[in-house]
């Protein structure tokens, strides 16, 4: 985000914090001009990006006095995140890429012309050989611990907001979590309904295969599928074909920053607001305690 922020016209990153020493001096490194200072939010920025580990992100938004733009999930205490949707002020969007990302433009479009018929159902399924990731090791001490960590919370809430931004309202119907030796998920199988629509998804981890994940909707016309996060395809009875080629984050995230400098100057935007991932955030906690759960149901709502 950093290296995005820096390249694009409208951003000047200008003052960091990080608590490690170490990834400071590497940052430091990679860009001079950047002023470390713990106070960060004593400075006069127009726009602060929090990019902490999910439990750590309603404390420093409380401190913020200016425009935020918050990694996800949006938190993990469902209650306190609540009382932070009611309670702020300042303009706030949540990153999450899929709300400006080419990919979906061209799924949406696709769907309001109603190619595909009525939607039958939606599949998402996703899979890790390991977690956290190979190239998440660093993050361990709070990927790997089930108090915010977690591929549903990483992961799936993607898909989450994509299906309540599709699809919703999102229910949860029933879940089943098996957890490792860490206290993280390793297999999740959870039925919900996302409006009409029935949704499975599956999730696993451990296993000698790529890492893959899809999110898949059937229609009585035609069918799409999200695969490995931006290749969208279509299907038909016989084959399933491109319809746009993924492009990789980096280039989808241009369009991101554009919609948080809209944000900023207090236009429309596409870009999901606190409320809109505090229903992601309720879904995705949903599934992690069913078993301790009434027998209530948890919604969230499509407006964005």
């Amino acid at each position: 985000m950093l290296a995005d922020m820096a390249r694009h016209p409208e951003f000047e990153p200008t003052w960091a914090w990080d608590s490690s020493p170490s990834v400071r001096d590497a940052t430091a490194a990679a860009y001079p001009g950047l002023e470390f200072i713990e106070e960060i939010f004593a400075q006069p920025a127009d726009l602060f990006y929090i990019a902490t580990p999910p439990a750590t992100h309603i404390p420093l938004v409380r401190q913020a006095s200016r425009a935020i733009f918050c990694e996800k999930p949006l938190a993990v205490d469902v209650t306190e995140a609540r009382r932070l949707v009611d309670e702020i002020q300042i303009p706030n969007a949540v990153n999450f890429p899929y709300a400006t990302h080419p990919t979906i433009t061209t799924l949406e479009q696709e769907l309001a012309e109603e190619r595909h018929g009525s939607a039958v159902r939606l599949e998402i399924r996703l899979f890790f050989n390991s977690w956290p990731r190979q190239w998440q090791q660093e993050a361990a001490s709070w990927l790997a611990q089930p108090e915010q960590g977690g591929f549903l919370r990483e992961v799936f809430s993607h898909f989450a907001y994509l299906t309540d931004r599709i699809l919703g309202p999102v229910e949860l119907i029933e879940a089943q979590v098996e957890r490792g030796p860490t206290g993280t998920e390793t297999t999740v199988r959870a039925r919900l309904q996302a409006g009409d629509v029935p949704v499975l998804l599956t999730g696993d981890v451990g296993g000698r295969a790529p890492d893959y994940n899809e999110w898949t909707l059937y229609g009585t016309r035609a069918s799409y599928r999200i695969q490995d996060w931006y290749n969208l395809k279509i299907g038909d009875d016989d084959t399933w074909r491109d319809l746009q080629p993924g492009k990789s984050p980096a280039q989808g995230l241009n369009e991101h920053l554009d919609a948080v400098t809209e944000m900023l100057r207090g236009r429309s935007n596409p870009l999901p607001k606190f409320a809109d991932a505090l229903r992601v955030q309720e879904i995705v906690e949903a599934i992690l305690t069913f078993p301790r759960q009434t027998n209530h149901t948890t919604q969230i709502s499509s407006q964005i």
